[in-house]
């Protein structure tokens, strides 16, 4: 994507207007915050979302969607169908935004019991130690979650 504006192609349209509200979605973002991330205005995310786009959008503002969204740059307005990552979700907003700090009481345990494997997977591939993991994450470690029972 260079030069100043980037041609959309009206058969193109709901496949991006698919890819932009799913990508939203996955960060648990509100159109209104994404636009704001983004810098462009809420009812044109919403026009975008429903698949009136425009013929022709400025490249600055993919730019701005894609990075908002974590993208790699071209995505958005690509046909490319790789899947991509999970983005990272950040407890401590959604947290913040919903005004409480009881996570288990907004997090469904169906949901939680999909993070822990996910999570160790992910881990191992990229070959750290719990304690390296959670270095990396700002967490502290513990070693075990259920204290041990009493030997006699």
């Amino acid at each position: 994507m260079t030069g100043g504006w980037e041609w959309i192609p009206r058969s193109g349209a709901w496949r991006i207007a698919q890819r932009l509200g799913e990508r939203r979605r996955a960060f648990g973002w509100t159109q209104a915050e994404l636009a704001a991330r983004a810098g462009v205005a809420q009812s044109t995310l919403v026009h975008w979302e429903t698949g009136r786009w425009p013929n022709a959008i400025a490249t600055a503002t993919v730019n701005a969607l894609e990075a908002a969204l974590q993208l790699p740059q071209g995505w958005l307005l690509s046909d490319d169908v790789e899947p991509l990552l999970d983005p990272v979700f950040d407890a401590g907003s959604a947290v913040a935004r919903e005004g409480g700090g009881n996570f288990q009481a907004r997090i469904p345990p169906a949901r939680c019991r999909e993070i822990g494997p996910r999570a160790r997977r992910l881990r191992e591939e990229l070959g750290l130690s719990v304690a390296e993991a959670a270095r990396a994450c700002g967490v502290p470690a513990c070693k075990r979650l259920i204290p041990r029972r009493k030997r006699f």
